[in-house]
């Protein structure tokens, strides 16, 4: 089981070292001859056009995130194409769905903090749908995914944070769901009411669940024990313990709410975990956060099915 582990890890630092803006370019070259420079090479238009409505989709699905970026081009909020191999911070950049200038990722890229980046990891995630955002071409499907970079152990853990606005209706129930590798770190995913970028949740959180996959590792002290906390705005706290899928690699995470009969819940796996009666003040934003190597891949806000 250990041996997936390092392989997935193995298989993203990989990635996280082909995403750098140094390895991307090569570097700079020592002197040498003048001459004229050589012009810049037009970047690829990506592969899925820029939407032609603002806000959130009409359901059942709101937002939708694979973190494809197989063509190097992803759109800035304003429109304009970016190479993101060489500029992979996650701010600004349109989410795939709606694709618009409203639900534009909003986080942090302070020099030399760790913030929330375009990546890749393979294998990749059996349980996202194809999108033409991973087609690589010759070279095949290249599964994009959104991970924190730059946190280290004992470092500074200002918990940055990667959101998007969400007008969240106010008549229907609503999740946020996400895939994670068990890399070392803890991931969370939810909703919020403001747009801080380090801590929200902790700050502004109204309903979030957390995994906690230290103790696969030696920091955790190799207990083998994976932990999920689930926190509401009002203070409530759940916690337990979950199996890492070793697999796919990739377990599921969602966080519902209902804002009608004033429920919030949490699932892993397709399993619910936790439900408390809560009530939301507001919810205006969805999003990730997290510590060490946190992760995401297929992002995707929806209607939540009525139950059976």
């Amino acid at each position: 089981m250990r041996n997936l582990g390092l392989a997935f890890t193995a298989s993203m630092l990989c990635a996280a070292v082909a995403a750098c803006p140094a390895a991307a370019s090569g570097g700079k070259g020592g002197g040498g001859g003048g001459g004229d420079k050589p012009p810049k090479e037009a970047l690829p238009t990506p592969a899925i056009p820029p939407g032609t409505f603002e806000g959130i989709g009409p359901g059942p699905v709101y937002i939708r995130e694979s973190f494809g970026h197989a063509q190097r081009t992803r759109y800035k909020q304003d429109g304009s194409i970016v190479d993101v191999v060489d500029k992979p911070e996650i701010d600004g950049i349109r989410a795939e769905f709606p694709n618009n200038r409203t639900e534009t990722w909003a986080g942090t890229h302070t020099s030399g903090a760790a913030s929330w980046k375009l990546t890749v990891t393979g294998p990749g995630d059996p349980f996202e749908p194809f999108t033409p955002l991973q087609d690589a071409g010759e070279l095949g499907i290249q599964d994009g995914t959104l991970s924190l970079v730059g946190s280290e152990i004992g470092g500074p853990d200002d918990r940055p944070a990667a959101l998007l606005p969400f007008a969240a209706p106010t008549d229907s129930a609503y999740t946020v769901s996400a895939e994670t590798v068990y890399f070392l770190g803890k991931t969370a995913i939810g909703f919020s009411d403001a747009a801080a970028a380090n801590r929200n949740f902790e700050t502004d959180g109204q309903a979030w669940l957390e995994v906690d996959t230290s103790g696969l590792y030696i920091i955790g002290g190799n207990t083998g024990i994976a932990r999920w906390t689930f926190h509401t705005g009002d203070g409530t706290t759940r916690s337990g313990t979950y199996d890492p899928s070793y697999a796919t690699g990739f377990n599921r995470l969602a966080v519902s709410y209902d804002p009608v009969n004033h429920v919030a819940s949490a699932s892993i796996d397709g399993v619910t975990v936790a439900s408390v009666d809560y009530t939301a003040p507001s919810v205006a934003y969805v999003g990730v956060e997290g510590t060490w190597h946190a992760n995401v891949d297929n992002f995707t806000v929806r209607t939540l099915p009525p139950a059976a």
